[in-house]
C-alpha cells in the first residue's frame, strides 16, 4: 500500500490561555470577538467555521493550540499539536 509524508509547512500558533483576548489578538476579529466560548462548557472556545473551514466550526479546550496558515484556522490538541509541529527558525 503507498505511503505518504504531510508536506513540511510553516504555521502561526499560539496555546490557547482560555481568554478572549488571546483569541482576538491572533485569529483577528474577523471572526468576531466574543468567540462563544462564555456561552460552552467554561474553558471551551468555537472557532467558527468561516475559519475552520468545516461545517458549524471546531470546538478547542483551555491550553489546545490555534493554528492558522493560507488565510484558515483550526484548533489542535496539545498531543496532536506536539506530534505534528515543531518551531521553526526565524529567518
Amino acid at each position: 500500500m503507498p505511503k505518504f509524508r504531510r508536506k513540511p509547512a510553516e504555521v502561526e500558533a499560539v496555546r490557547w490561555d482560555g481568554s478572549a483576548d488571546t483569541a482576538n489578538r491572533f485569529l483577528g476579529e474577523r471572526y468576531g470577538t466574543d468567540w462563544e466560548y462564555c456561552a460552552l462548557n467554561e474553558g471551551e472556545i468555537l472557532v467558527p467555521h468561516e475559519s475552520a473551514g468545516m461545517s458549524g466550526g471546531m470546538y478547542g479546550k483551555i491550553g489546545d493550540w490555534l493554528v492558522k496558515a493560507n488565510g484558515r484556522a483550526w484548533v489542535v490538541e496539545a498531543a496532536a499539536f506536539a506530534a505534528l509541529y515543531e518551531p521553526s527558525e526565524v529567518v
